[in-house]
C-alpha cells in the first residue's frame, strides 16, 4: 500500500480541462483511456496501534443520501479535503479503487477532485468506461492477433470458470483509427459483462505488453457478432 508519496498528473489534469471545456466524444474517450492508467489520491485515516495499518477511508456523502468515494488528480487538490492536516493520502489505480467501489455497496460511485472539476462517475458509468464501447462511425478493423498472448488467456480462463453465465470468449486484435492495435475480448454471456469486469481486471494487468489496453464488450451487437464470425473461441462453458 502506497500512502503520502508524490504524485503529479498533469497530463490527466490537461485532459479533463479539455473534456469540461468541449465535452465531445472524442475528449470524453480520451479521458477514460487515459484516467484507467493514472494513479490517483483517496483521502484515508490511519490507525497505527496494532503492527498491520488499519485505514478508513473518508468519503462525501450528498443531501440526498449518496455516498462517493473522493479521487485527487495531485497532492494540491487533496489540501482543499476538510481536515487535511488530519489525512493520508492512498494512492491508488483504476483496479485499487474499482475494486472498492465494485465490493463495497455503501458507495454509489467516485468523484474526481470535487472542489474543482467534480467529475462524477456513478456506478453505471463504471462500468461503461470498462466496457469501452465503440464510437459510431470510428473507423476499425479487427482480426487475429499477430502473437498469441497464452499467458493471458489462461488466466482469463480460470477465471471465466468460477462464472457460470460465460459461455464463450474471442480474444481479437483491435486497430482504432489513428492508433496502435490492442486486444479486444469479447464474450458471449447471460449477463451483463460488469457482473464480472473487476474479476478479469483482477489478472488483465500483469499479462498486457506495455502500453497495450485490453477492449472489452459483450457478444450481442453487430459489431461484435461480425468480428468473431470465422473466429474459433478460446473459451467454451464446460469444454475446458
Amino acid at each position: 500500500m502506497n500512502i503520502n508519496e508524490p504524485l503529479k498528473n498533469e497530463k490527466l489534469n490537461s485532459i479533463i480541462e479539455q473534456l469540461k471545456a468541449t465535452n465531445t466524444d472524442k475528449s470524453e474517450t480520451n479521458f477514460f483511456k487515459y484516467l484507467k492508467k493514472s494513479t490517483l489520491l483517496i483521502p484515508i485515516v490511519k490507525d497505527n496501534n496494532d503492527e498491520n495499518i488499519k485505514i478508513s477511508i473518508l468519503d462525501l456523502q450528498q443531501t440526498n443520501g449518496e455516498k462517493y468515494i473522493p479521487l485527487f488528480t495531485e497532492w494540491v487538490d487533496l489540501k482543499s479535503f476538510p481536515n487535511f492536516e488530519h489525512v493520508d493520502g492512498w494512492l491508488v489505480n483504476w483496479e485499487d479503487y474499482q475494486k472498492l467501489l465494485l465490493s463495497n455497496p455503501v458507495w454509489n460511485g467516485v468523484v474526481i477532485n470535487p472542489n474543482s472539476y467534480n467529475i462524477v462517475l456513478n456506478r453505471e458509468q463504471m462500468g461503461i468506461v470498462e466496457s469501452d464501447q465503440l464510437k459510431k462511425g470510428e473507423k476499425v478493423y479487427t482480426g487475429i492477433p499477430k502473437e498469441t498472448p497464452t499467458d493471458l488467456i489462461k488466466k482469463l480462463i480460470k477465471v471465466f470458470k468460477r462464472h457460470q453465465y460465460i459461455k464463450k470468449a474471442y480474444i481479437l486484435q483491435i486497430v482504432r483509427e489513428n492508433e496502435l492495435p490492442n486486444l479486444l475480448l469479447i464474450i458471449e454471456s447471460d449477463v451483463g459483462i460488469n457482473v464480472f469486469i473487476n474479476d478479469i481486471n483482477s489478472v488483465v494487468k500483469k499479462y498486457l505488453a506495455k502500453d497495450m489496453v485490453l477492449d472489452i464488450m459483450p457478444l450481442e451487437d453487430d459489431f461484435s457478432k461480425q468480428a468473431t464470425h470465422d473466429v474459433s473461441p478460446f473459451y467454451i462453458k464446460n469444454k475446458i
